[in-house]
């Protein structure tokens, strides 16, 4: 019997992966979880803070620690210059401090569910703190229709290293940098004061395209994300209290194992 070199989804008449349905159930449960009262035991896990109390030790970036940035672009439809980007692409590049990051295996399931054009300029270590991180940029692209587009990317922010005193990290993110690509040579007319640069017409191909950056007007600050600090004067007591759990824990698990062979030994006598 021959097997192919290769067998996947398309293969297997897999329609929706695992890790898409792995996910939906996890929104679905935390949607569930986070409606109920401020008593609830399972919210407070979930939640990860407790009122206005900051968790020791470690900085308290949890699960809901993350933001959509959107983009609203509306073009002028005065002058009769609607002919001009009528059909057009826009791209955007997102330069990400190194305390912000976008998760690579996220952007590839919405590209591949056609919910967003956003691909990374360079490997991204989601795992690492900001300390050993480095800015990385995203390219985000739409299509405009009647005159705007409207486009988004989810962040995730990154864990600081503890400090003494705790406190919180600033996050700066900037504006985007705007181009707009079109499928006939109608903007080389233009007296665009930048030179044509040639980048992916979009997250899902290897297509390239002409781009060109055009200036526009911000009606929003800047964005500041503020991110808490894990205080290390707390360090002797997170660590003893962690030693402790561990201790008592793997106790329990060893009086459990026990337990179980002998009524098993008790069961086959």
């Amino acid at each position: 019997m021959r097997f192919p070199s290769h067998w996947g989804n398309e293969e297997s008449n897999i329609k929706t992966r695992l890790s898409t349905i792995y996910q939906q159930r996890i929104l679905s449960y935390f949607g569930h979880t986070i409606r109920r009262g401020d008593e609830s035991l399972e919210k407070l896990i979930v939640v990860g803070n407790t009122g206005e109390k900051r968790s020791r030790g470690r900085s308290p970036t949890k699960w809901t620690d993350q933001i959509n940035i959107t983009y609203g672009i509306i073009f002028d439809n005065e002058n009769d210059e609607r002919w001009l980007y009528d059909g057009c692409l826009v791209g955007l590049t997102q330069k990400l401090p190194a305390g912000v990051f976008a998760n690579p295996d996220e952007l590839s399931d919405l590209r591949r569910n056609k919910k967003l054009n956003a691909v990374l300029k360079n490997p991204v270590n989601i795992e690492l703190p900001t300390e050993l991180s480095t800015p990385n940029n995203v390219y985000i692209t739409g299509k405009i229709v009647d005159g705007r587009v409207n486009l988004w990317l989810p962040v995730h922010a990154r864990y600081h290293r503890a400090v003494a005193g705790g406190g919180s990290a600033r996050n700066k993110i900037g504006p985007p940098t705007l181009f707009l690509a079109c499928p006939d040579k109608r903007l080389d007319v233009c007296n665009l004061h930048d030179t044509s640069i040639v980048f992916l017409c979009n997250g899902s191909s290897q297509e390239k395209c002409k781009w060109k950056e055009i200036t526009y007007t911000m009606l929003t600050d800047t964005l500041i994300w503020d991110v808490p600090v894990g205080n290390t004067d707390h360090y002797y007591v997170v660590a003893t209290g962690t030693t402790i759990v561990i201790i008592v824990g793997s106790l329990y698990l060893l009086k459990a194992i026990h337990d179980y062979k002998v009524g098993m030994k008790k069961k086959s006598s």
